[in-house]
């Protein structure tokens, strides 16, 4: 029998047998490696802070900004999700600040770059935040010297010189004005 024969003989039959072997192997993969979703929790970062400080602005409420508290839902592989799961940098929410002055900011979601880019985002707990940006300004203030007692010493306190006399305070325009 010739070589050409072995091949040919029965080829119905040899692929059908490749394509099942081809379908095992996927239930094989999908069984050891389906898709899960998971929760992952993050603070917000803020981004471009500095761009946004060189065009003479600063974010009044950057506390409440990086305190919050963003769950993302991410549906991928298990292994994927494992590996995710085990990696040193997390999933992070970012606000990126670079945008001029904004009002309403959109949260987005890093994934880092250990795993692959099999992931979709079904949900976010924060899709925007507000943020309060004012003009950056300082101003001078007099120094004085106020005494609250009645003693005699007191009297003698009141006669004092305050040195310096005059602080600059740098800041955001509302926490300035704010002074007395």
């Amino acid at each position: 029998m010739n070589r050409s024969n072995k091949f040919t003989m029965d080829i119905g039959w040899k692929l059908l047998s490749l394509v099942i072997a081809i379908g095992l192997w996927f239930m094989v993969i999908n069984t050891e490696n389906p898709l899960e979703t998971r929760s992952y929790t993050a603070n917000i970062q803020l981004q471009n802070e500095e761009a946004l400080f060189e065009r003479g602005y600063v974010v009044v409420n950057d506390d409440e900004i990086t305190s919050t508290r963003v769950t993302v839902r991410l549906r991928g592989q298990r292994l994927a999700l494992d590996t995710l799961s085990q990696s040193s940098t997390k999933v992070q929410a970012v606000v990126d600040l670079d945008n001029g002055e904004p009002v309403s900011v959109p949260v987005k979601i890093v994934i880092p770059s250990v795993v692959n880019d099999s992931f979709e985002i079904l949900s976010k707990s924060v899709q925007t935040v507000s943020v309060d940006i004012q003009p950056y300004i300082n101003k001078d203030f007099e120094v004085e010297a106020v005494v609250n007692s009645s003693d005699t010493e007191a009297v003698e306190l009141a006669e004092a010189v305050v040195s310096p006399g005059t602080v600059t305070v740098y800041g955001a325009r509302s926490v300035v004005n704010s002074i007395a």
